[in-house]
């Protein structure tokens, strides 16, 4: 904004002795002249007035004496300064808000002027949005490549915050959070940008994690498993399938990324899905290193993993022909089954909602209720008196807590004759039945989410016996004197058996790679299922994990052993070299070709061995990795067998329920976005944990 000298010198605060100079000047030059002496050169005398104005106003600050020649005023300082020439040919430069003067010098003229720019009392109680556009602006006529790489870092810096911290994106375009930033001292080049640059900067930053990750991968010896969750808007129908990576890295710790969120544009056509599937795949080059593939048990996606079934095995890239490729969700299935299960006392339960809300229809209903309810508290019975809530759906909570209706029920039945709608005595056994056998599914769901809850991720090992468990009962409810347990456990044992064959060799090979029970959990466990029949099915996964292990062994699978401990796994190879020599009980040499059962011993594989050791003790907190980082060594064989075995999840839920939501609440647009950035809004927050290398 330009002003006139005469409105400028008669604006503001001024100090006693600059007055009397600026009437002086006034009344000398007029405001034509002025102007004509501002853009005027000065001439080539140079006068020293320092004395003279040091004693006209010792408050003065002098600076060292103007050159000859002057460049054109480019700098935006002089939007803040206004210049005039003294009689005597000295120039000052007079800041517009507090009327300071400086005396002009060519010598790194604009500093002193920058720094007053900052600090100026009258400026800092104005307009600090001009103050933050002032204070970033580059007054050196040369740009600094360094400065313009550090306001890039800055910029894709901010972004990487609001990515993982969620903030709303409208906080780049507000004043006070740009005066904030702008003004850092550390940083004072750093401008801040609007949120369409904002969207670049995300992106850009989802382009750098992304090849982090992909470097972190390439380098990382085990081989992956993948869960698939297929997600819907209804509000926007539009569908989404989400994929979770799940490995464990060279220092033996169980990893999961999120690996990609794409939008389709084909809901209902399951080839479509494949290619895009086996695409993301090949973009991430990771097609060569799957081990196991989870997703919920759906018809789609059981298509899809075939397709991909046949494409790796094709290429002769998953372990045993991909017998182990596909696993259903635990959790899934669970639930199916407690939702087959309570479809059994459907017609019970709404009775009992139909009796609910008879009580609590009247007053007078509720205080007979209430009435009956404290003569069966007298008598030592459990009973409630809280009202459920209408049209609730069936659940194992509700059961359990309409089930506590039950003696108040019969009471009331006694006292109110027109209290008709009580179920029968067989109806009550039948839902307490129901309920039963329910409740034994939903503690082992519990079981494992209290237990995933934890900051250690669940290893695939940890899941043989509870999947064993739910077999054994439904095995057991199936032989049940009430027919309809036995009906209802026909049902949910032909639907679970469909997940007992695609995951028991994942489950049984794990499970044996657990040092604390190795083979002998799955014979133990066989027998409780399958009785006179447990040999024949334990003999099979003892094949089975032979078959897998002679792949390893051959190197088919043999994952490169991390640098981490290098004098330990040279001597794993030289200790199952099967050339070498040993020593005997007397240390006398002893060769592997002599027919001495000692010789035999050493000649055994891993795997034998491995078995054949005494198994380690029965704790409950046991960190199965770091025995296997440790004796590595021993069985660098079985070591790789188990780096992908117990990484295999047996879960497909989301390892964050909320994620996609929290995503869609950042900003009121963020449901509009396209598919790209949200891509990146969920993905690049687990990405960021990824260590610089």
């Amino acid at each position: 904004m330009a002003f006139s000298t005469a409105s400028t010198m008669n604006s503001g605060r001024s100090s006693p002795g600059f007055s009397g100079l600026r009437d002086s000047c006034l009344n000398v030059i007029n405001d034509e002249e002025l102007e004509t002496q501002l853009l005027r050169p000065p001439g080539d005398q140079v006068i020293d007035t320092a004395a003279f104005e040091s004693t006209l106003n010792p408050d003065v600050e002098v600076l060292a004496p103007p050159l000859t020649k002057r460049r054109k005023l480019v700098s935006k300082v002089w939007e803040v300064f206004t210049t005039i020439t003294t009689l005597d040919g000295k120039e000052w430069a007079i800041c517009k808000h507090c009327d300071k003067k400086y005396a002009r010098s060519s010598k790194k003229e604009t500093s002193n002027l920058l720094k007053h720019m900052g600090k100026c009392p009258s400026r800092r109680n104005g307009d600090q949005e001009k103050l933050a556009h002032e204070m970033t602006v580059d007054t050196t006529p040369v740009v600094n490549n360094n400065i313009a790489s550090d306001k890039e870092l800055n910029r894709l810096n901010v972004a990487r915050m609001i990515i993982r911290h969620r903030c709303p994106w409208s906080m780049v375009e507000q004043d006070f959070s740009k005066a904030f930033l702008n003004t850092l001292q550390q940083q004072p080049t750093f401008k801040f940008q609007s949120q369409s640059t904002l969207k670049a900067d995300i992106l850009q930053v989802y382009k750098e994690e992304k090849e982090k990750l992909c470097r972190f991968l390439s380098e990382t010896s085990g081989r992956f498993s993948l869960t698939i969750n297929f997600w819907g808007l209804d509000s926007t129908f539009r569908f989404f399938f989400f994929i979770t990576l799940h490995f464990i890295d060279n220092d033996w710790e169980l990893k999961k990324k999120i690996l990609a969120f794409k939008k389709l544009e084909f809901w209902g056509d399951y080839w479509k899905k494949f290619k895009a599937f086996k695409s993301m795949l090949l973009d991430w080059n990771i097609d060569k290193k799957l081990c196991c593939v989870t997703a919920q048990n759906m018809e789609e996606e059981d298509k899809i993993v075939r397709e991909m079934k046949l494409w790796l095995t094709y290429q002769d890239s998953v372990p045993l022909r991909g017998k182990v490729l596909h696993c259903g969700c635990f959790i899934h299935i669970v639930n199916l089954l407690v939702h087959d299960g309570l479809l059994e006392v459907k017609d019970v339960f709404e009775k009992i909602m139909v009796c609910n809300s008879y009580i609590f229809s009247t007053p007078e209903n509720d205080r007979k209720f209430r009435i009956a309810v404290e003569y069966v508290k007298f008598d030592g019975k459990e009973v409630i008196s809280e009202e459920v809530p209408k049209n609730s759906t069936c659940s194992i909570e509700l059961l359990e807590k309409v089930l506590r209706f039950r003696e108040a029920f019969r009471l009331l039945q006694v006292t109110d004759l027109e209290f008709t709608l009580n179920p029968l005595e067989e109806e009550w056994d039948k839902i307490t039945r129901v309920y039963k056998c329910l409740k034994v599914l939903a503690e082992v769901v519990q079981s494992i989410s209290s237990s995933g809850s934890s900051s250690r991720c669940l290893t695939t090992n940890v899941f043989f016996p509870k999947v064993c468990s739910i077999y054994r009962s439904l095995c057991q409810w199936g032989k049940s004197d009430s027919s309809d347990i036995r009906l209802m456990a026909y049902k949910l044992k032909k639907r679970f058996d469909m997940y007992w064959s695609k995951c028991h060799l994942v489950l049984a090979i794990a499970v044996v790679l657990d040092p604390r029970f190795k083979f002998d959990i799955v014979k133990s466990w066989y027998s409780e299922i399958y009785g006179q029949e447990a040999e024949k099915c334990w003999k099979r996964i003892q094949d089975t994990l032979e078959e897998v292990y002679k792949e390893y062994a051959a190197g088919g699978f043999k994952n490169s052993i991390s640098s981490s401990s290098p004098s330990l796994f040279a001597d794993a190879s030289t200790l199952n070299n099967p050339d070498y020599n040993m020593l005997d009980h007397l240390g006398m040499p002893l060769l592997t070709t002599s027919q001495g059962s000692d010789s035999g011993r050493y000649q055994k594989s891993e795997l034998d061995r491995y078995l054949e050791e005494p198994k380690f003790r029965l704790v409950q907190e046991f960190d199965i990795l770091s025995w296997w980082c440790v004796n590595t060594p021993n069985f660098p064989t079985l070591a790789n067998m188990a780096r992908d075995f117990l990484a295999i999840p047996i879960s497909a839920a989301l390892a964050n329920p909320t994620l996609i939501s929290d995503v869609l609440k950042i900003d009121p647009v963020s449901s509009d976005l396209d598919s790209e950035i949200m891509e990146a809004l969920i993905c690049v927050p687990d990405w960021l944990q990824i260590p610089e290398k």
